[in-house]
């Protein structure tokens, strides 16, 4: 008997100890582990997939719904935006991008923003989009399907300025002196960031507009509002603006019209002067003229007129090819309303030479209306009369106003609108 019972106990021992086998009891145990770690690695990605999808959705209807309010407030009908109104248009513009209703995509829109940092803000849509996200091999370890979400925070802003200088180092890109007086129903930015004098009024002159920004300092003591100094410089707004395409020289000669003659130009390639002389009369037909070497020239008592014209000074410009309103001048000039140059009335070629100024002095008839972009050259506002009116916009290298010009009645009702002044950022 106590052999047998020696002999269990020894076998018993041996059982204990012998580890052959193990492996599959482990295994045994691991595979539903491993399966639903294998199944969450595959899943997860799927789920990735899923909230980028959602996320994009969310950023493109806050994006939408924040234009819609800027749209809205810059309407001169009085109409509010109404908060059903955008959620409309972020739905539209997330359906666009991947929201899906029918697959039970929800979404969720709050103008003004319930939720972060911007919560309240009028000027912000906060767009939520939540999205059911598919369990498959990781149905192990998860019962129920899972839902992801994105969230964007969009807020408006539409930057009023008119007048740009875009000179980063110079001195008083933007100077006012001699008595000038420069009111504007927008805004005044100087790029320079000279520290002390990026701009400066002197000699009883003054610049009044809705703001005055300057990246340096500014020197004078008539502005209207204070300037707010050592602004962050900011890009050339038309930095984009491609020029024209143009074959060659359609026109050669140089063209004079004398006191009392009238002519009318075609659109065309001009490589010759183009001067009116006192008394003369110029017609531009509607179209774009490409000034290649060449300039424009009006005298004082000299008339042009152009409706739907673009003038593109190209690359091959000297210092005497330049835009020259003498004061007095009736000068009745509009952009296009369509095409290539649509809106622009002056464009300088940016490969021009640095040293070329233009000079317009107005006359009480002169009515310039479009686009004056001369980024690498100087503008000149000289005295003698008012300008009245200017519907303009106006972005030069650097600008000048000299002597006893009144720029009283610059009306920038027509070009607020312009794409380039309005931008929507994702703030969260």
């Amino acid at each position: 008997m106590a052999h047998t019972i020696a002999q269990i106990r020894t076998r018993l021992a041996r059982f204990y100890r012998d580890k052959s086998g193990a492996v599959l009891i482990y295994s045994a145990f691991m595979i539903p582990v491993i399966l639903g770690v294998s199944g969450l690695s595959v899943d997860v990605g799927s789920w990735y997939a899923n909230k980028r999808v959602a996320q994009a959705a969310a950023d493109a209807g806050a994006i939408g719904a924040a234009l819609e309010i800027l749209r809205v407030n810059q309407n001169d009908d009085g109409g509010d935006v109404t908060e059903s109104e955008i959620q409309a248009i972020a739905i539209q513009i997330a359906s666009l991008n991947g929201y899906d209703d029918d697959a039970g995509d929800e979404i969720e829109v709050n103008y003004p923003p319930k939720y972060g940092p911007y919560a309240g803000a009028e000027d912000s849509v906060e767009v939520i989009v939540r999205r059911p996200a598919s369990v498959f091999l990781a149905r192990i370890l998860f019962a129920e399907d899972v839902t992801v979400a994105g969230r964007a925070v969009a807020a408006g802003k539409f930057d009023d300025t008119c007048m740009w200088a875009l000179n980063k180092t110079k001195k008083n890109t933007i100077k006012v002196s001699g008595g000038a007086q420069v009111d504007l129903p927008c805004g005044m930015l100087s790029n320079s960031n000279d520290p002390n004098e990026s701009m400066g009024v002197d000699g009883g002159s003054c610049i009044r507009a809705t703001n005055i920004k300057a990246a340096g300092g500014a020197a004078g003591d008539c502005f209207e509002p204070s300037v707010i100094q050592h602004v962050v410089q900011e890009n050339d707004p038309f930095a984009d603006m491609m020029p024209p395409s143009y074959g060659p020289c359609t026109n050669r000669k140089n063209i004079m019209v004398k006191s009392g003659d009238t002519k009318t130009l075609k659109p065309g390639v001009y490589c010759g002067r183009i001067t009116v002389n006192s008394g003369g009369t110029l017609n531009f037909n509607s179209g774009d003229y490409v000034l290649d070497g060449a300039a424009l020239t009006v005298a004082s008592d000299g008339v042009v007129t152009g409706d739907g014209v673009s003038f593109y000074i190209t690359e091959n410009s000297g210092q005497g090819d330049s835009i020259n309103v003498s004061a007095n001048a009736d000068v009745d000039l509009s952009a296009p309303t369509e095409g290539d140059m649509e809106g622009v009335l002056f464009y300088h070629d940016r490969n021009s030479p640095m040293n070329i100024t233009h000079h317009v002095a107005g006359g009480a008839t002169m009515s310039l209306e479009g686009i004056m972009y001369f980024p690498n050259q100087n503008l000149l506002f000289a005295g003698g009369s008012e300008i009245d009116p200017v519907t303009t916009f106006i972005v030069a290298d650097t600008i000048d106003f000299v002597g006893n010009t009144n720029v009283g009645d610059f009306d920038a009702s027509g070009i607020l609108a312009d794409p380039n002044l309005i931008s929507v950022q994702l703030v969260e």
